[in-house]
């Protein structure tokens, strides 16, 4: 099974938000056990590093990022992707952007 991660769950996992981190954990655990081919967007990695960066440090999210691209494989931005979210109907443009990401990239 191939699936998206939302940047939240990864952030749940980096920044040990209590709420939905044990959930979160159990997710990019199945991806590291390759019980599932985890994915993530390409905004992601950016906003990843920026939001790390502040709550952190620079270091960290340098850390964090390059693991996180050893251990997903990254779904990727391209002109049909953001044409396809901006004319999507989700509220959300960012959550467009994810979603139109895994479609294109045959995600499940």
């Amino acid at each position: 099974m191939k699936i998206l991660l939302d940047t939240n769950v990864l952030l749940d996992v980096f920044l040990e938000r209590k709420l939905f981190y044990d959930s979160s954990i159990r997710v990019m655990t199945l991806a590291e056990l390759g019980k599932i081919e985890g994915w993530i967007c390409g905004t992601t990695v950016t906003t990843i590093y920026y939001l790390i960066e502040k709550a952190l440090s620079g270091g960290e999210a340098e850390t964090h990022v390059k693991n996180l691209l050893k251990l997903f494989h990254v779904a990727p931005i391209n002109l049909y992707v953001l044409q396809s979210a901006v004319d999507s109907k989700f509220q959300d443009f960012e959550d467009g952007i994810l979603h139109q990401s895994a479609v294109s990239a045959g995600l499940d």
